[in-house]
């Protein structure tokens, strides 16, 4: 199979070429990444053997940079999917990085693309994607703390791993809100805090328990954990909120808010056994690292964790028809929300399968009227596909990478777990 591929399409003679046929960055990008990647084997002929000669934290971050335009193409399918895109004429990603998502949309259409990026090395990455592109800009700066009123309003805006970041979410999510025009989508990933692996071990720093203390016990907690300070965590991070807030904050500043199908972690019936694990290294944090915390930090985070399991259990009884299982797998189930936020009911209602009205925790179900039927089963069995390719096989390069595209963010967290496992068993 694998050669009757390269017979169809031609293979590619050179690193580079590979690279640029598979991940559809710029040249200049290409470039600019290598520079800033010096350490990396780019003697290597091909996308493979470049990835088989990296550790597998080095796979994980190099494959995620070079992906970032699959990446956003993922992101406008989804969109399209759920019909959020009513217009194709600016689009606004904050917290760009690589800028693959502003390539992506550019490719779809829109004619101008927007992206904001506080980190300049970035930034400069991002305007190299940019290259050969037409109405296609990063600009470089904080978009809580600066005025950006001046770009106007977007048909979409996209906002992903950021929000969770900032010190002040409402200020961000408030003025995200107002540069979305009439019709427009508000989309932002976020870190799931209440998700049940996350709880076992979060996905900033892989400790137990941490998402459910509020951002200054946490501060104390990471810094008598890993031995760090303090001040680290409060730079790093915000405050981690429950999804109601969010929906709430979405709500109040009028876009209707629907939680995409993405990022599902498993199916209601294998609760039991994410409890197990959870309860597993609950255990193992108690005789490995609670030995060296303040009796104050080990009861806050107790307290937190058991509560969080009371009401798990709690809520697992009532989940009994459709509405109240989608609950109860968006709160636990999901370790990222997509969250996809319309300006305009109307338009919201018409489109959306599963949308949550301005009564926080209510479900309303409609019908998804704009779709043919055609196009929702090719959708249903684009999903099914890609759940099932979500596996991550480290000690084989090619599946973890099909693996990656699809979901980087759950592949890169199953890959700290097999490296916490192996430093066990190597003690």
């Amino acid at each position: 199979m694998k050669k009757l591929f390269w017979k169809i399409i031609g293979r590619p003679s050179s690193l580079q070429e590979d690279i640029l046929q598979r991940f559809g960055i710029s040249e200049k990008f290409f470039l600019e990444y290598k520079k800033q990647q010096s350490g990396l084997d780019w003697t290597k002929g091909n996308w493979e053997d470049f990835l088989g000669s990296m550790n597998p934290v080095s796979q994980m971050y190099v494959a995620f940079a070079l992906s970032t335009v699959l990446r956003g193409r993922d992101m406008f399918s989804l969109l399209d999917s759920y019909s959020c895109i009513r217009h194709r004429k600016r689009y606004l990603d904050i917290g760009t990085a690589y800028a693959g998502f502003l390539r992506a949309f550019k490719e779809q259409g829109f004619e101008e693309v927007v992206g904001i990026e506080l980190q300049e090395h970035l930034a400069n990455l991002g305007r190299a994607n940019m290259d050969g592109l037409d109405n296609a800009r990063v600009i470089l700066g904080d978009f809580l703390r600066e005025d950006y009123s001046s770009l106007g309003v977007f048909d979409v805006v996209t906002c992903n791993d950021v929000i969770e970041h900032v010190d002040d979410a409402a200020a961000a999510i408030r003025k995200m809100c107002s540069m979305v025009g009439a019709e427009g989508c508000l989309a932002l990933e976020v870190p799931n805090k209440d998700c049940i692996d996350f709880v076992r071990s979060d996905g900033h720093y892989q400790i137990f328990g941490i998402t459910q203390l509020g951002r200054n016990d946490a501060a104390d907690y990471y810094s008598q954990a890993l031995g760090a300070d303090r001040s680290d965590y409060l730079f790093e991070m915000g405050e981690m909120y429950e999804l109601d807030w969010y929906i709430e904050q979405l709500s109040n500043n009028g876009l209707t808010v629907m939680i995409a199908d993405t990022h599902r972690i498993a199916r209601i019936q294998d609760v039991p056994t994410l409890l197990d694990k959870l309860r597993q290294a609950r255990e193992d944090w108690r005789v490995n690292v609670q030995p060296r915390m303040d009796r104050l930090v080990v009861a806050k985070l107790t307290n937190a964790v058991d509560a969080y399991i009371q009401e798990l259990e709690r809520d697992i009884s009532q989940a009994k028809d459709e509405a109240s299982i989608k609950r109860f797998e968006d709160k636990y189930l999901r370790s990222f929300w997509t969250i996809l936020a319309i300006k305009g009911r109307r338009y919201a209602a018409e489109d959306l399968e599963h949308a949550y009205d301005g009564n926080v925790g209510s479900v309303q179900k409609f019908e998804a009227g704009t779709l043919e039927k055609d196009t929702q089963q090719s959708i249903t069995k684009q999903m099914i596909q890609t759940r099932e390719s979500l596996s991550l096989k480290l000690a084989r390069p090619l599946r973890f990478l099909k693996g990656f595209v699809h979901s980087p963010r759950r592949s890169f967290y199953k890959l700290l777990d097999f490296l916490r496992a192996e430093m066990r068993r190597n003690g």
